[in-house]
C-alpha cells in the first residue's frame, strides 16, 4: 500500500505540473497541449495501474490468508499460490509498462510536438 500511495503522489505532482505549464506553451493552446501530453503518458500510466493493482491485490490475499488460515493448511497454500501468480503477473505488467515506456514515449512525444 505504500508502494500504491507513493506512486500516486508522484502523480499527483505530475499531472497538475503539466497543467500548470500547458498555458505557458502558447501555439496551439493549452487544451491541446495538455491532451498530447496525457496521450504521451497513458499508455504507461494505465499498464503501471494495473500492475499496481496486482500487487496490491496480492498482499491483501496473503494478509486475509495469514490471519484466515494456518501455515500448514491446504487452503493456505491454494492461496500462496493465487498470490504468487497474481504478484508475478503484476511484475510481468510492470516490466512489459517499462519496455514499453522506452521507445514508445519518446516516440509520442516527437509525433506529437515535434
Amino acid at each position: 500500500m505504500l508502494v500504491l500511495a507513493l506512486n500516486a503522489s508522484v502523480w499527483g505532482v505530475v499531472f497538475p505540473t503539466i497543467a500548470r505549464t500547458a498555458p505557458d506553451q502558447g501555439g496551439h493552446g493549452a487544451l491541446t497541449y495538455l491532451v498530447k501530453s496525457f496521450a504521451c503518458i497513458l499508455p504507461h500510466l494505465a499498464l503501471e495501474a494495473v500492475a499496481y493493482v496486482l500487487g496490491a491485490m496480492a498482499g491483501v490475499f496473503l494478509s486475509r490468508a495469514l490471519g484466515k488460515y494456518k501455515i500448514r493448511f491446504a487452503e493456505f497454500r491454494q492461496v500462496t499460490d493465487a498470490v504468487l501468480k497474481v504478484g508475478l503477473v503484476g511484475v510481468g505488467v510492470l516490466i512489459i509498462a517499462s519496455l514499453l515506456e522506452s521507445p514508445l514515449a519518446p516516440a509520442m512525444v516527437q509525433l506529437l510536438f515535434g
